[in-house]
């Protein structure tokens, strides 16, 4: 008889989870699950903005790249008068969009399968297509107007075209000449030269309000039949140019050819 109630008893004990404990542990994996997912998305996100920033960067520094390789080969004559360097300053609602022509040496032909020279001419700037979207190209013209300009040949602008970026939205160019900053080099200024010329190119990931500024200089510290030597530039406002030295970046950056970018 004993043997029977134990067993009764044991058998009465036994029971599941309550309403109130299952809801409970609903409750806590709802929450883990809502944490786990708001985590996974943060991760993802921030991936997305290095790669964003890794690939403004990688375009940004290519660009740049590009217009300082030919303007350190900058064709170069005792005449200045043969010596092509055009730039007019252009404004959209993205910011400046300059855009600069100017003759430039290459030993690389740009149609290896057509007779070429060495000299070339080049054009940087900002293209904008039906959709107002802003892309960034170098014309590279095998055969430019004779240098000789007695001869008064024009002809309109033709050459090779490539898209270097389609997400640079502005491109500034600033010409330094006799203690003076200019916006432009138009044609006025042939017979001179700028000491230094500051680009600057604005890139922004597509989809995105940040933007990535790139900045930098080239000069021209010797020219045939020139003075030698590198700008003296003062800018820090007080309206002194320093004596000797090389001048320093804009925006922070200091030496020839310094670059700085900045989200």
């Amino acid at each position: 008889m004993n043997r029977k109630v134990s067993k009764v008893s044991r058998r009465n004990h036994t029971r599941g989870f309550t309403l109130l404990e299952i809801l409970v542990a609903s409750i806590v994996g709802a929450f883990v699950a809502v944490t786990a997912t708001t985590a996974l998305r943060s991760t993802m996100s921030s991936r997305q903005k290095i790669a964003d920033y890794t690939t403004a960067t990688a375009q940004l520094r290519f660009a740049a790249e590009m217009i300082r390789k030919d303007m350190i080969n900058f064709y170069r004559d005792a005449d200045l008068n043969n010596v092509k360097l055009l730039s007019y300053a252009d404004f959209t609602d993205y910011g400046a969009a300059d855009n600069i022509v100017f003759h430039t040496v290459n030993w690389i032909k740009a149609r290896p399968e057509y007779p070429e020279g060495d000299v070339y001419e080049v054009e940087y700037g900002l293209v904008f297509n039906e959709d107002d979207k802003p892309f960034f190209m170098r014309r590279l013209w095998p055969n430019p107007v004779i240098l000789d300009p007695t001869l008064e040949e024009t002809l309109p602008p033709m050459g090779v075209v490539t898209i270097l970026s389609e997400n640079i939205v502005s491109f500034d160019v600033q010409f330094y000449f006799e203690e003076q900053w200019f916006d432009e080099w138009p044609e006025e200024m042939t017979g001179q030269m700028p000491d230094l010329i500051a680009v600057s190119l604005t890139y922004q990931p597509q989809g995105r309000v940040n933007t990535l500024t790139h900045n930098f200089f080239v000069n021209f510290p010797r020219w045939p039949g020139g003075e030698g030597g590198g700008a003296a530039i003062d800018m820090s406002g007080s309206g002194q140019t320093p004596t000797g030295g090389t001048a320093p970046g804009i925006d922070g950056a200091t030496g020839p050819g310094s670059e700085s970018l900045k989200p």
